[in-house]
């Protein structure tokens, strides 16, 4: 399994587990386990789609292309790993996090550490711009960096696996 269909997946039930009460969880977990229906009961209390969208485009750090197979194979092996690691009954999010974090490799990151931004995943202009850490990064791999160096100076989002 890749280590992207794992972090995906663990954001995508992080995320529903904070969007969702503890006993929407609890209900949506039982109906996962014993409903053979082929679908995700996280709909009967969210949009799921959106969810997952945002977990993919956190990890993968661009859009969905629904036009891609690649892009909807990987939605779906992300969806099938979440629902057997955290969507249904007596899964653990813990164990999908960990699976994750095995997969990122030796790169890690510190508050205050200046990072680069490998050039596959870099958008014009990155090269100019200077990208400072300003948290730790979480289960998944992502953390904060401050950018200066433009014109508007902000805060975005990155992943381990897109920098050098």
């Amino acid at each position: 399994m890749s280590a992207r269909i794992a972090a995906i997946g663990a954001l995508f039930v992080e995320k529903l587990r904070a969007m969702l009460t503890e006993q929407q969880f609890a209900e949506m977990q039982n109906l996962n386990s014993t409903a053979d229906d082929g679908i995700c009961h996280s709909h009967d209390y969210c949009d799921a789609n959106v969810t997952m969208a945002e977990a993919f485009e956190q990890v993968v750090g661009r859009e969905i292309d629904l036009q891609s197979d690649d892009d909807r194979a990987l939605w779906s092996s992300a969806w099938r790993h979440a629902l057997t690691h955290g969507l249904g009954q007596d899964a653990d999010i813990e164990a999908a996090a960990a699976a994750a974090d095995d997969t990122l490799g030796a790169v890690s990151v510190q508050v205050g550490q200046v990072v680069r931004i490998k050039p596959e995943w870099q958008d014009l202009g990155d090269e100019n711009y200077t990208f400072t850490a300003i948290s730790e990064p979480n289960v998944t791999g992502h953390f904060k960096a401050r950018v200066s160096g433009g014109l508007f100076p902000s805060i975005m989002e990155l992943h381990l696996t897109h920098i050098v």
